[in-house]
């Protein structure tokens, strides 16, 4: 059963640091340009992130939708998933398909019938040392089927 609330909570994860294990993340840049210091560091952070309870990031939308996303390891993997608070269903937006830069992206969910494809979005992780620990501020759906959360506080110590 999920907690039903109106505020955004992280599970079990403070003053997150990159970890210095290298990740066998999915491939960073579709491009096959170099992997950046930043894209290396979120992925060592979601490395971290998966040996931590499941889901790491839970997001209440104000009681009509909770978005969730689970990471796990060996190798790094990630689900992203909708659910109507209503009773309408639950629909997956997609699975970790690239780690590139500040942003985790996700593909392959659920069909969607007005979009005649997969659902599909990304999380942006928004890089602020003095945050202390990484907190959801919200998901939005800034065209239908493809979901943005954002994610306050990666610290990145090696860019500064």
């Amino acid at each position: 059963m999920l907690t039903l609330n109106f505020n955004y909570f992280l599970t079990n994860i403070h003053n997150r640091q990159p970890s210095k294990t290298p990740s066998r993340a999915p491939s960073g840049s579709p491009s096959g340009s170099p992997i950046t210091q930043l894209t290396q560091c979120l992925r060592s952070v979601l490395v971290d992130l998966a040996t931590e309870s499941s889901p790491q990031f839970q997001f209440n939308d104000r009681g009509v939708f909770e978005y969730s996303v689970s990471f796990s390891n060996e190798p790094l993997s990630g689900l992203f998933v909708q659910l109507s608070l209503q009773g309408f269903g639950t629909w997956n937006v997609g699975r970790l398909n690239r780690v590139v830069e500040n942003e985790a992206i996700f593909n392959g969910g659920t069909f969607c019938g007005a979009i005649g494809s997969g659902r599909s979005g990304k999380i942006i992780f928004q890089e602020n040392c003095s945050a202390g620990a990484l907190s959801v501020l919200s998901v939005t759906e800034p065209s239908t089927c493809y979901y943005v959360m954002t994610v306050d506080g990666l610290c990145c110590p090696a860019l500064g």
